[in-house]
């Protein structure tokens, strides 16, 4: 099992690669939870989920997941970022230009205690 910080020191290593990773989730999009940013340290990753085949809860920002999936390598474009910042509801939180993005097909939520 790998950190968001492992992989996203290089990058090139696992771009189309299957990673399980465990990250803090710094927010997820509020419109509907069909995205979320992953955090560590400075490191921040969009994550979606393969074919918008399931949703997380809006309120998770804060708890450490663990998630499945594939690191992709694009390029993000004026108006998604735009898109992006008015789901995730923080203008800032995205940019246009070349982006890594992990495609989840699976987020282990933990139960709040």
């Amino acid at each position: 099992e790998l950190s968001l910080g492992d992989v996203m020191a290089a990058p090139a290593d696992f771009v189309d690669a299957d990673v399980q990773i465990t990250t803090k989730v710094k927010q997820v999009c509020q419109k509907k939870g069909c995205f979320f940013v992953a955090q560590q340290g400075e490191h921040l990753v969009r994550v979606s989920f393969k074919d918008y085949s399931f949703f997380v809860p809006t309120d998770i920002s804060g708890k450490t997941v663990t998630l499945h999936g594939q690191l992709v390598a694009h390029e993000m474009t004026e108006e998604q970022a735009a898109h992006f910042n008015a789901d995730a509801g923080d203008s800032n939180a995205f940019k246009a230009g070349p982006r890594c993005e992990i495609v989840a097909v699976s987020v282990r939520v933990p139960l709040d205690s």
